[in-house]
């Protein structure tokens, strides 16, 4: 279980519905990426995709498999030999844990997606967006959003109350203008 640090991205521009459009979700499943995505921002490599939709296709088929049905067995010895492992095997090696994870750590500064994100449509035509993300904030994908949209501002305020930090950072015309960071002991975040 991770702390959370809770972020808070304001994003103003010419155009902000493009930007919008282009961090969304093209999974319609995945209600959380439906507003913020970070593959669309970084893209997650095929290779870690892949594998974990291998290992969720395995389980799907595993555990359809009822523990009391008298051919148990013998499915369990084909699903073994379709996928290549031992008979009663729970799970395949996905790619989160095959090198997905340290690939998000390093591209995306944090382990996970962003969760549990809200939009908020400002009066000035600007957006506000509340995300959380594992133990620390994506300043990665935020700097790389900024690359893709230099004609728009991108402020991003994070809190984390288990490590106590916080900070704030600003990108204009693809550039990091600044980042301050500090200590927090406030109630966000954690």
């Amino acid at each position: 279980m991770p702390n959370w640090t809770e972020n808070e991205l304001t994003i103003t521009g010419p155009d902000v519905q493009r930007v919008l459009n282009a961090i969304r979700s093209i999974n319609p499943l995945d209600e959380d990426a439906q507003i913020l995505d970070f593959d669309r921002i970084i893209p997650y490599p095929e290779e870690f995709k892949a594998l974990d939709l291998r290992n969720v296709e395995y389980q799907g088929k595993f555990f359809a498999i009822d523990s009391d049905d008298p051919e148990r067995q013998a499915k369990l010895e084909t699903l073994g030999a379709e996928y290549g492992v031992e008979p009663g095997t729970p799970w395949l090696p996905d790619g989160y844990n095959s090198g997905g994870y340290d690939w998000c750590c390093a591209h995306w500064g944090t382990k996970w997606n962003a969760s549990h994100p809200t939009l908020e449509m400002k009066p000035d035509g600007s957006a506000f967006i509340t995300f959380d993300t594992a133990w620390s904030p994506p300043i990665p994908v935020i700097e790389k959003l900024a690359e893709m949209f230099p004609d728009h501002e991108f402020d991003l305020e994070y809190f984390e109350g288990g490590m106590g930090f916080r900070g704030e950072a600003k990108w204009l015309e693809g550039v990091e203008l600044y980042h301050d960071q500090g200590e927090y002991s406030g109630p966000r975040g954690g």
